[in-house]
């Protein structure tokens, strides 16, 4: 016998029989993928239908972000329909499907898109290309899938980016030196595409102060990783356009050497993700332990401390005493690094006055 299914069900309809795998989305990135506060001030800026149909389940509450027909219902059965001996509803897709990571993609990997008098075209510009960069990891040796690293055993908490020890063991930092002076060599661990990945806005800092000045305003960003990009316009269609300028993500099995100032003293130095763009940091729109998380933390050089001259007076700034980290090279990292938002742009800015 088979049924037609009226309409899509919600998740708590599946949670009904499926407890233990609906309390793990509930805790997941994807039950918040339309209420989250990036994506929500993201959205009151730019509004797209775009933004919502990626963000959201077709025929499902708004609230309750990817639920579980964006990856159990069969898209090929137009209408749903199944065999009234399954229990479902709807036609749903078969296990060796929600196996493959090709279903990943669909959500995790499209162009940018571009808005020309009210009419959607999509560019070739990569907005998200995680699934990409895993067919090269996979390509290059790697074993593990999406589902083998994100779903372990069936697990639908789905653990990525905003679990913070996650990240925190997916990055490996040797602090050394040698005659150049202090550096840091970083690299991903058991991460099967870019570290940063997904979001194109996404990004690393390394930043540095004197181990004499705890102040936040103490740190500079010397390095970036992560994609950058520009709006161009185009001479003859006067449309604007976006390009990608730099990609300095970390991919697996390529570490990346940062050099530090080579002081006289003791640095301290930590390396932070931002979950979104220099922009979303400086429109103040969203808290800020929505925007980066500190991934790690040590100290580098002498024991003797690095701290202001006393005969510079009130106000001056702890960098006076370590002349090597000039106002030429901030400026050269500023332009290099593309730098936007209040909270990591002032990093800049305040190197730059030094």
């Amino acid at each position: 016998m088979t049924v037609q299914a009226a309409a899509t069900p919600g998740a708590q309809g599946c949670g009904d029989c499926h407890g233990a795998a609906f309390a793990g989305w509930r805790a997941s990135a994807h039950a918040a993928a339309a209420t989250n506060p990036l994506y929500r001030a993201g959205f009151r800026v730019e509004p797209r239908r775009f933004c919502v149909d990626c963000h959201t389940s077709a025929g499902a509450r708004a609230e309750e972000g990817i639920g579980c027909s964006s990856c159990h219902v069969d898209p090929a059965s137009a209408p749903p329909t199944t065999t009234a001996a399954s229990g479902h509803p709807l036609a749903l897709r078969a296990r060796a499907d929600l196996r493959d990571p090709a279903l990943c993609r669909d959500c995790h990997e499209f162009a940018t898109p571009a808005f020309e008098g009210g009419a959607l075209r999509m560019t070739d510009l990569p907005m998200q290309r995680t699934y990409s960069e895993w067919l090269a990891y996979r390509d290059a040796g790697g074993r593990e899938t999406c589902q083998s690293c994100h779903m372990p055993g069936g697990d639908h908490t789905m653990r990525g980016a905003r679990d913070v020890e996650l990240l925190r063991g997916s990055l490996a930092v040797i602090a050394s030196a040698d005659a150049r002076g202090p550096r840091l060599t970083l690299a991903s661990v058991g991460v099967g595409h870019a570290f940063p990945s997904g979001d194109l806005f996404r990004h690393l800092t390394v930043e540095v102060r004197p181990a004499g000045d705890p102040q936040e305003d103490a740190w500079r960003v010397v390095d970036r990783m992560g994609r950058t990009f520009e709006t161009r316009l185009d001479g003859k269609t006067l449309q604007a356009y976006k390009v990608e300028t730099a990609d300095t993500v970390l991919v697996p099995g390529t570490p990346r050497v940062v050099r530090l100032p080579p002081i006289r003293g003791e640095l301290v130095w930590r390396v932070r993700y931002h979950y979104g763009s220099e922009r979303d940091e400086r429109r103040g729109l969203v808290p800020a332990e929505a925007l980066f998380v500190t991934l790690a933390t040590g100290t580098v050089g002498q024991s003797r401390r690095c701290e202001p001259r006393p005969s510079a007076g009130q106000g001056a700034s702890p960098w006076a005493a370590c002349p090597a980290f000039s106002r030429a090279r901030s400026r050269r990292l500023r332009a290099e690094l593309s730098v936007g938002s209040r909270a990591t742009a002032a990093l800049y800015s305040r190197s730059a006055s030094r």
